[in-house]
């Protein structure tokens, strides 16, 4: 009985570790997502900023 008590403590606590690195590798992967969006919004609007400009121009 206190075996079983044993690894299901085990279990909780690998499990709380797994979660938390799950919670940190989550967090750095949106942070790239969201910092390859921006990048990609950024070259979007500079290529929309440019046309305009050479539209107004001609």
């Amino acid at each position: 009985m206190r075996t079983i008590e044993h690894i299901v403590i085990a279990m909780y606590s690998l499990l709380e570790v797994t979660n938390v690195h799950l919670g940190r590798i989550y967090y750095v992967l949106m942070r790239i997502f969201q910092s390859l969006l921006l990048f990609l919004l950024t070259l979007i609007l500079k290529r929309r900023g440019e046309a305009i400009y050479e539209s107004i121009n001609f």
